[in-house]
C-alpha cells in the first residue's frame, strides 16, 4: 500500500505540480515562505475551475486541489519540497522534487475570478479561469 501511495504521489507530483515563480517589477517585495503555506486572503475559500475539470480549497495554512477521482493536500504530500511566493494579486506555489518540478501561478481578476497556470518540468500548461464559489 506505501508503494501504490508513493508511485501516486510521484505520479501526481508529475502531473499536477504546484510550483511557480514571481516576477513583477514595481510592486511590493513578494513575501515567501518556504515548507509552509501562508495563502492570501484574497484567494481563501473555495474555487470551481470554469471548465467543471476540478475544484481549489485554499485556508490560512493549506491548499486542497481536487482533480478527478484524487484529492491532493499540499501541506501533506509536498510540505519537504515547496515553497510559496504572494504578492498582491499574484499567489505562487512551487514544488521541486527529485525528478518533477512544478509551478502553480493564481492571479487574482476580481473577487469572484481568478486565473491559474501550470508548469509542470518545463512544459507550460495554458492559463485557466477559476470562479470563486
Amino acid at each position: 500500500m506505501l508503494a501504490f501511495k508513493r508511485a501516486a504521489a510521484k505520479a501526481v507530483m508529475s502531473f499536477v505540480a504546484i510550483t511557480a515563480a514571481v516576477t513583477i517589477s514595481g510592486c511590493p517585495s513578494p513575501t515567501i515562505s518556504v515548507g509552509s503555506m501562508h495563502p492570501p486572503q484574497w484567494i481563501q475559500g473555495k474555487w470551481q475551475l470554469a471548465d467543471g475539470s476540478g475544484t481549489f480549497t485554499f485556508s490560512a495554512d493549506n491548499a486542497m486541489m481536487q482533480i478527478s477521482f484524487m484529492t491532493i493536500d499540499f501541506q501533506k504530500s509536498f510540505s519537504s519540497y515547496m515553497t510559496e511566493e504572494s504578492s498582491g494579486s499574484l499567489y505562487t506555489v512551487k514544488v521541486a522534487a527529485p525528478g518533477t518540478s512544478a509551478q502553480y501561478d493564481f492571479e487574482k481578476v476580481d473577487d469572484k475570478t481568478a486565473t491559474y497556470t501550470n508548469t509542470t518540468n518545463g512544459t507550460k500548461l495554458g492559463a485557466k479561469t477559476m470562479n470563486k464559489q
